[in-house]
C-alpha cells in the first residue's frame, strides 16, 4: 500500500489515492499485475503438487517408489510467506501459516482475514465475497479455497492479515530431482496369471485404492514399507458350487487376509 510516515505515526493512504500517475499504478497492481502474479503462481502449485503426486504413487527404475519432482507445495518457507500482518496489530503480533490443503481449489484471489476474538477471525476475499467466520480452535481446520490458515504466534482483537495463497507460488518452487532413474513412471501394482490356469477367466490389473500423500513424511513411508513387504499377493481360487465361486487372498507370507 502507500504509507505517509509522520513523526511517531503513519497512516496508509492507499484507498484515497486515485487520480494522478500513483493513482494510475496503483490500479494497474491491483487490478492487472497481482492477478498475473496470483494465476502463474497458482498454475507453479498445481503443476508442482500434481507432478509430485503421480511421482509419488509410482515405482522408479531402481524398484523404489517414487521421489519428488519439485520442492514441496508446504516448505516451512512458503507456509510463512502467504500471509503479511498489518502495521496496526497488535504490539507481539504473529503471523498466520497457510498451508494449501487442495491445489485444485486455490483461486487467484487474495483474502483479507481480521479477528474478532484471540481465536475468531473472518475472511473476505478480494473479490469482495464474504468466505464466512471460523474459530482457530476448529478441528480439522477448515479448508477456505483449499487452503487452511493457523496461528504463529499470538493476536488481538482487531488484528488482521492479508493472506496471499499463491502470490509467491512461482518463486518459492524449485527442482529437487536430479537423478533420472527416480522418475517414477512404472505402476505400483501389476498382476498376472499363473501358468497352468485351468480357468477362462481375466482380470483388471490392481490399483492403489489409498491414496499416497507425499507430504505426510512417516505416514508415507508406513504406507509405502506395508506396499512393498505385504507383496506378493496371491488370490487363489475355490471350485464353483451351485454357481458361486469362493476365492482366498494370502500374502508374500502365505497367510490368508482374506476370502470371499
Amino acid at each position: 500500500g502507500l504509507t505517509i510516515q509522520y513523526q511517531g505515526y503513519s497512516t496508509d493512504v492507499t484507498s484515497v489515492t486515485t487520480g494522478g500517475e500513483i493513482g494510475g499504478l496503483l490500479r494497474f497492481r491491483s487490478d492487472a499485475l497481482n492477478p498475473a502474479i496470483n494465476e502463474l503462481g497458482r498454475t507453479a502449485i498445481v503443476v508442482a503438487d500434481s507432478l509430485n503426486s503421480q511421482l509419488g504413487k509410482g515405482i522408479d527404475l531402481n524398484g523404489d517408489f517414487g521421489s519428488s519432482l519439485f520442492s514441496s507445495i508446504n516448505s516451512a518457507t512458503a507456509v510463512a510467506n502467504r500471509s503479511l500482518a498489518s502495521s496496526n496489530n497488535s504490539a507481539g503480533s504473529g503471523n498466520l501459516n497457510v498451508t494449501v490443503a487442495d491445489s485444485s481449489k486455490l483461486t487467484i484471489y487474495d483474502y483479507n482475514v481480521k479477528f474478532s476474538s484471540a481465536t475468531a477471525y473472518s475472511v473476505t476475499r478480494s473479490d469482495g465475497t464474504s468466505m464466512g467466520n471460523f474459530d482457530l480452535g476448529t478441528n480439522p481446520a477448515p479448508v477456505i479455497d483449499g487452503v487452511t490458515l493457523g496461528l504463529n504466534g499470538k493476536v488481538a482483537t482487531g488484528d488482521s492479515f492479508v493472506v496471499t495463497p499463491t502470490r509467491s507460488g512461482a518463486s518459492a518452487i524449485t527442482n529437487t530431482l536430479t537423478d533420472s532413474n527416480k522418475l517414477a513412471f512404472a505402476a505400483p501394482l501389476t498382476g498376472t496369471a499363473t501358468v497352468g490356469n485351468s480357468g477362462t477367466g481375466t482380470f483388471t490389473q490392481p490399483v492403489l485404492s489409498s491414496k499416497l500423500d507425499i507430504y505426510s513424511g512417516t505416514a508415507l513411508s508406513q504406507l509405502q514399507s506395508g506396499i512393498e513387504t505385504s507383496s506378493p499377493v496371491k488370490l487363489v481360487f475355490g471350485k464353483t458350487t451351485d454357481g458361486a465361486q469362493s476365492y482366498s487372498l494370502f500374502n508374500a507370507a502365505g497367510t490368508s487376509i482374506g476370502s470371499g
